[in-house]
């Protein structure tokens, strides 16, 4: 599950950054890298938690 890739033709629809009543409304992150940490996870890896 880990190395599915998203499906983007949507993107162009809506992008919650963009929305005001979104809680991300401004929001700016990467695309390309992992830049936030998930489930506050240290590990370079999550399947060897």
């Amino acid at each position: 599950m880990h190395t599915l890739e998203p499906h983007y033709r949507w993107r162009h629809l809506y992008i919650a950054s963009e929305d005001e009543r979104s809680p991300f409304y401004g929001y700016q992150n990467s695309e390309v890298y992992f830049t936030d940490k998930i489930y506050d996870h240290d590990s370079p890896t999550v399947f060897a938690k």
